[in-house]
């Protein structure tokens, strides 16, 4: 591990709570600081500090849900339902051939990272503002947002209303895969060691299965570029609902700490990883000059 996503991962061991949920946000957000070019570290911390309610790109990735009750027009924007008639427990997937109405004007995850690149892109890097921060953080946390598949279904409000049991407690399977299972993963599988977690997530994934390249060679200030770049990262995880979270014999109420854990933890994995790949791509065009 490089000495710098050491320092990263210790200020998301002190900041990691049970709440894609905070420790995966800022995990997504430590491993693409790790990957970016030193021109765009370098801008992402000059944007950081044009800000007196953002400290860091951690807090950047968990930012946009602290205030989403201040700023209810943004709510849609951290999730997209494709199809009203998804029926994953029946083997009925989402159809995925055309984005909803419902990404008109921005109004869902994969148009809103669209909107926040652009205007990323557009902002003056020289003389960032308050403003340019929280462009940063929406773009951070919707890419975090999309990798995890339940941000990609309608199906019972994007598992919202599935009724689980995680270690014999009433939960919903959306909150078990935003921080259930990635906090179980790190303690049962890492001794409770974020930092070791984070390691192992940093040689995961490579940029090509993270279908990252669409990121690294479109132009950022291209809504419609960027809206079908993250198009296909909103596909990716589509497929994983039918595929991996709603598996054959799956059942309301279930206990899910146990066998279903082991059979989809390392996708948690995967997509964690994938994501801030992603992320890093659209930050080092943004920002680096790549």
């Amino acid at each position: 591990m490089t000495p710098i996503l050491a320092v990263l991962t210790l200020l998301l061991v002190a900041s990691t709570a049970n709440a894609w949920g905070r420790t995966a946000h800022q995990a997504v957000a430590t491993l693409a600081y790790s990957n970016l070019t030193p021109a765009a570290k370098s801008a992402v911390d000059s944007i950081i500090s044009a800000s007196s309610d953002i400290s860091s790109i951690q807090h950047a990735s968990t930012w946009p849900d602290e205030i989403k009750g201040q700023r209810p027009e943004t709510g849609s924007q951290h999730y997209i339902n494709y199809s009203a008639d998804e029926q994953p427990m029946r083997g009925k997937c989402a159809n995925t051939a055309q984005l909803p109405s419902t990404c008109d004007d921005s109004a869902c995850v994969v148009t809103a990272i669209a909107l926040y690149s652009q205007a990323l892109a557009n902002s003056n890097k020289q003389q960032p503002t308050a403003e340019s921060a929280e462009y940063l953080a929406f773009l951070v946390h919707f890419v975090g947002d999309l990798a995890q598949p339940l941000h990609a279904s309608g199906f019972e409000k994007g598992g919202n209303g599935v009724n689980v049991k995680f270690r014999g407690k009433r939960a919903n399977l959306h909150a078990a895969w935003d921080g259930s299972i990635p906090e179980q993963t790190i303690k049962q599988q890492y001794g409770g060691d974020a930092q070791r977690w984070i390691g192992y997530l940093s040689n995961l994934v490579k940029p090509g299965d993270a279908k990252a390249e669409c990121a690294a060679s479109g132009d950022p200030k291209s809504v419609d570029g960027v809206t079908k770049c993250a198009a296909s990262w909103a596909e990716d995880s589509t497929a994983l609902v039918c595929s991996t979270v709603y598996p054959t014999g799956f059942q309301i109420g279930q206990e899910i700490s146990t066998d279903y854990y082991q059979a989809v933890y390392k996708t948690v994995d995967v997509q964690v990883a994938k994501a801030g790949l992603r992320l890093a791509a659209l930050l080092n065009k943004i920002l680096g000059g790549k």
